[in-house]
C-alpha cells in the first residue's frame, strides 16, 4: 500500500500517519529546495515575486474603481500611459537594454558602472523636468494634464529608473534575498497609501498619483544612497558613453511598443472623455490578463526553441507552434466567456460597457504571442533589426487608425484598432521568420495554412462571443463543455509540456 493510501486510511482512525506523511512531504520539498543552486533559487523567487506583484496590482483594481469616478480612473490611466512614454524619453530605458551588457563589459568596476548609470538617469530626468517647465504651455497642451502632474510624472520616472537599476543589479547578482522583500513592500505600500490618500483627499487624481510618487521616491533615495555609498561615483564618461550608444538606437523599438500598449487611452482621453478612457482601461486590463501566461510561456519556450532550431528539427518547431497557439486560443476564449463576471468583480456598473470589448482586446494577446514566438526565431538567427522595423510600422498603423476611427465610432474603435495592429505585427514577424529560416536552412519553420486557419477561426469566435453575454446559462454550458474537453485531453497536454524538457 502506498504512503498516500495509508494516509487516507489513518484519516479515518487517529490521523497520526497523515501528519507523518505530510511532514515527510514538507521535509522532502525543503531538502529539494536547499539542493537548488543560487541561480535556480533566484529564478524561482524572482518569478514568484513577479507573479505576486502583478496579482496584487490586479487585485487592487476593484478598490480604486469604486473609490474613483470613471473620469478620475481614466485620468489616472492616462497619466500612467504618459509615464510609460516618459520612461523611455527621460531614461532611454537603460534598465531594459544594455545594463547586463555593461555588467559584463565593466566587470572590474560593476559598482561604479551601476551608480554611474543611476547618475545618468538623474541627469536626464533633471533636464526633462527643466524642459517641461520652460515649455510648460506646449507640454500641458500635448499631455492634457496640469503642469503639477507633468512635474510629478518626471519625478516618478527618475525614481523608478533608480529603483529599476538597483533591481537589475540584484537580478544580475542573484541577490533574491534583498530583491524579493523590497519588491513586495513596494507592491503593498503603493496601493495601501493610495487608498488612504484617495479616501482623505478632495482631488482624488492627484492623491492617487502622489501615492505612486512618494513611495517610489522614498525607495529610490534609500537604494540610490546605498549604491552611491559603495562606489562614490555618479559620473564616468566611459560608462555614460557606452549606455547612451547602446540605448539610443533602441528607442524607436521601445517607443513603438509603448505606442501600441498605451496610445489608445491617451487618444481616447483627448478625442472622447476621461470617463471613456476609464471604461476602456478596465476592458484593456481584463483583455490583457492572459499576458501573465504568455510572458511566462514565452520564457519557457525559448530554450527549447533554440535547441530545436540548432538541431534543424523544423517539423518539431512547426508542430509545437500550432499546439501552443491552439492551447492559447482556447485559454483566451475561456476567459472571454466569463468576461461579464470578471468585469463585474473589478468595477461597478458604470464600467459594464467594457465587457463587450474584452474578447476583441484579448484576441490581441494571441497575436502578441505569435509575434514573440516568430521574433525568437529571428533572434536565434541574429536578425534583431527586423523587430524594430515591425514595431515602428505597427505603431504608425495604430496611431493612424485611432486618429481616423475613434472620432467616427467613439472609444470602442480603439479595441478593434489594437487587434488589427497586433494581427499586422504577428503577420510581419511571421513573414520575417519564414524568410530568415528559408535563407538559413532552405526550409520553412512554420505551417502557414494551419497557423492562419486557426487564427481566422479564433478571431471569428472572439468577435461573436459578446452575443452570448446576455445569456449566462448558454455561456456556462459552453464553458463546462470546454473544461471537460480540456480534462479529457490532459494527457496530450502534459506530453507537450514534457517535450520542452526533452
Amino acid at each position: 500500500m502506498s504512503v498516500s493510501k495509508k494516509c487516507v486510511v489513518d484519516l479515518n482512525s487517529d490521523g497520526g500517519l497523515v501528519a507523518t506523511g505530510f511532514d515527510n512531504q514538507i521535509r522532502s520539498a525543503i531538502e529539494r529546495y536547499n539542493g537548488l543552486s543560487k541561480v535556480k533559487k533566484a529564478t524561482l523567487w524572482i518569478t514568484f515575486c513577479s507573479f505576486l506583484q502583478r496579482g496584487l496590482s490586479f487585485i487592487t483594481v476593484p478598490i480604486f474603481t469604486r473609490l474613483l469616478s470613471t473620469a478620475d480612473y481614466g485620468s489616472v490611466s492616462v497619466y500612467q500611459s504618459w509615464e510609460m512614454v516618459a520612461t523611455y524619453l527621460a531614461t532611454l530605458g537603460v534598465t531594459y537594454g544594455g545594463f547586463n551588457n555593461g555588467m559584463i563589459k565593466f566587470k572590474d568596476d560593476r559598482e561604479g558602472y551601476t551608480s554611474s548609470v543611476a547618475g545618468l538617469v538623474l541627469m536626464l530626468g533633471t533636464l526633462w523636468i527643466i524642459l517641461s517647465r520652460v515649455l510648460s504651455g506646449n507640454v500641458v497642451a500635448l499631455t492634457g494634464m496640469p503642469l503639477t502632474l507633468v512635474s510629478l510624472l518626471f519625478v516618478e520616472v527618475v525614481a523608478k529608473g533608480v529603483y529599476d537599476i538597483w533591481v537589475s543589479r540584484m537580478k544580475f547578482d542573484y541577490e533574491y534575498r534583498k530583491l524579493v522583500p523590497a519588491s513586495l513592500v513596494l507592491s503593498v505600500a503603493v496601493p495601501a497609501l493610495g487608498v488612504i490618500f484617495v479616501v482623505m483627499a478632495s482631488d482624488k487624481v492627484l492623491a492617487r498619483i502622489l501615492s505612486f510618487v512618494l513611495v517610489e521616491t522614498a525607495f529610490a533615495v534609500v537604494l540610490g544612497a546605498c549604491m552611491l555609498k559603495r562606489s562614490k561615483t555618479l559620473y564616468k564618461w566611459e560608462y555614460w558613453k557606452f549606455t547612451l550608444l547602446f540605448n539610443i538606437p533602441l528607442l524607436p523599438h521601445y517607443l513603438s511598443q509603448v505606442v501600441l500598449s498605451s496610445s489608445d487611452r491617451i487618444m481616447i482621453s483627448n478625442m472622447c472623455t476621461a470617463a471613456d478612457a476609464g471604461v476602456y482601461s478596465i476592458a484593456y486590463s481584463v483583455g490583457m490578463l492572459m499576458t501573465l501566461l504568455t510572458n511566462s510561456l514565452n520564457s519557457t519556450v525559448v530554450p527549447w526553441l533554440y535547441r530545436t532550431l540548432d538541431a534543424r528539427e523544423l517539423k518539431r518547431v512547426d508542430r509545437m507552434s500550432v499546439s501552443l497557439l491552439g492551447a492559447l486560443a482556447l485559454t483566451v476564449i475561456f476567459v472571454d466567456i466569463l468576461a461579464p463576471e470578471v468585469v463585474g468583480i473589478l468595477a461597478p456598473g458604470e464600467y459594464s460597457e467594457a465587457m463587450t470589448l474584452v474578447p476583441v482586446i484579448a484576441a490581441s494577446v494571441f497575436f502578441m504571442f505569435m509575434y514573440s514566438y516568430c521574433s525568437n526565431i529571428e533572434f536565434y538567427y541574429e536578425k534583431t533589426g527586423l523587430a524594430a522595423i515591425a514595431s515602428v510600422l505597427a505603431a504608425a498603423l495604430n496611431l493612424g487608425l485611432n486618429a481616423v476611427f475613434i472620432p467616427m465610432f467613439g472609444y470602442r474603435a480603439a479595441g478593434y484598432t489594437t487587434l488589427v495592429c497586433y494581427v499586422a505585427l504577428g503577420a510581419t514577424h511571421y513573414a520575417f521568420s519564414q524568410r530568415v529560416t528559408r535563407d538559413k536552412t532552405g526550409a520553412s519553420a512554420l505551417n502557414g495554412i494551419a497557423i492562419w486557419g486557426l487564427s481566422f477561426v479564433f478571431v471569428g469566435v472572439s468577435l461573436v462571443l459578446p452575443l452570448l453575454y446576455p445569456h449566462p446559462i448558454i455561456r456556462y454550458v459552453v464553458f463546462a463543455v470546454a473544461m471537460v474537453a480540456a480534462f479529457l485531453c490532459r494527457r496530450a497536454i502534459i506530453e507537450k509540456i514534457k517535450e520542452f524538457k526533452a
